[in-house]
């Protein structure tokens, strides 16, 4: 086989390599904001399969208004939340971004809430700070921190 009878087998090999790194660029949020927008967006959704991808394999540390223990969440935790029938609504307002190489800081304003299976959240406000990583699959999530607004 000459050389140049070889080359298109590599150019198709290249062209399926390229074009299979955008459409996992696309999966996963380009920046930690954006990340952490979605997140809360999946939730709402009762996307696991989404949620999950922004979730280390050991979870991460959330610390909430409502507990004085750390809380550990990972994906059976959402799991269970999904399947228990609560009626969720998050969102995020006032985004900030911090960024320290493959660490950042994001800080803004959770609105909405989780209710019952029979009543929707209520209209809750609460600032927050999450601690992201940059890993080979996109930002993971390391911990969440909710705090009352005044």
């Amino acid at each position: 086989m000459k050389p140049c009878q070889r080359l298109p087998g590599i150019l198709l090999a290249m062209t399926l390599f390229n074009t299979s790194l955008p459409a996992v660029a696309a999966d996963a949020a380009a920046d930690p904001a954006e990340a952490t927008v979605d997140f809360f967006a999946k939730i709402s959704a009762k996307d696991l399969a989404a949620v999950v991808r922004y979730l280390p394999a050991e979870g991460f540390t959330e610390t909430v208004p409502e507990s004085k223990a750390l809380l550990h969440l990972d994906a059976k935790a959402f799991e269970g939340l999904f399947k228990s029938g609560r009626q969720i609504d998050l969102r995020t307002a006032d985004l900030t971004l911090q960024r320290f190489g493959d660490t950042a800081l994001v800080t803004g304003t959770r609105l909405g809430g989780i209710g019952t299976a029979d009543a929707a959240p209520s209209p809750g406000r609460l600032a927050f700070t999450m601690v992201w990583t940059r890993a080979a699959s996109g930002w993971q999530l390391r911990h969440l921190h909710l705090s009352p607004q005044p």
